[in-house]
């Protein structure tokens, strides 16, 4: 048996402090062929979660520990909805919808997607992780309210070597 308590959700988190991504997971499938993908993902303020979709995929959320905000954009970048996940919510996003979170204090919550595992999609204004680019995004993120314009910052400064306005797939 497996379960979640306050003390992995502190474990967790603390080691996420210690990541340069400053987020960790821990896996509760025993591999990326698992026909149901479940984690626990912990995150610290100042992490950056590409914006991406799963275009096959639902995709469930609930938050365990802390608060984090869920940003869903259009194909644009244009911010649609800022929804803040509390513990006892349970959320599912459907397939295809582009979102992000944005993480104000330690957060920890559990997710749940059909397998097998499937790379995510990011249209290509989202800065890639790794990209300096990504410190400017986080921080945008961190204050978009509906109706802003991701792509503001331009293709350009926020993703230097795309040169498409398609998706490109990456690891979230």
């Amino acid at each position: 048996m497996k379960m979640i308590d306050h003390d992995i959700c502190q474990q967790l988190l603390t080691q996420a402090l210690s990541s340069p991504r400053l987020r960790t997971h821990q896996l509760w499938h025993s591999d990326h062929q698992d026909r149901v993908q479940r984690l626990v993902v912990a995150a610290q303020p100042g992490t950056y979660f590409r914006p991406h979709l799963h275009s096959g995929q639902w995709e469930l959320l609930q938050p365990l520990f802390g608060e984090g905000d869920l940003l869903t954009l259009d194909e644009q970048g244009m911010i649609m909805t800022r929804q803040t996940l509390t513990v006892g919510q349970v959320l599912e996003l459907p397939p295809g919808l582009i979102h992000t979170l944005s993480v104000h204090q330690p957060f920890c919550f559990f997710e749940v997607k059909p397998g097998p595992f499937v790379e995510a999609q990011v249209p290509a204004w989202s800065p890639q992780e790794t990209s300096p680019q990504a410190t400017l995004a986080r921080d945008w993120l961190q204050q978009a309210t509906p109706g802003m314009d991701m792509t503001h910052l331009t293709l350009a400064q926020v993703n230097p070597e795309s040169s498409d306005s398609g998706c490109k797939t990456t690891w979230r």
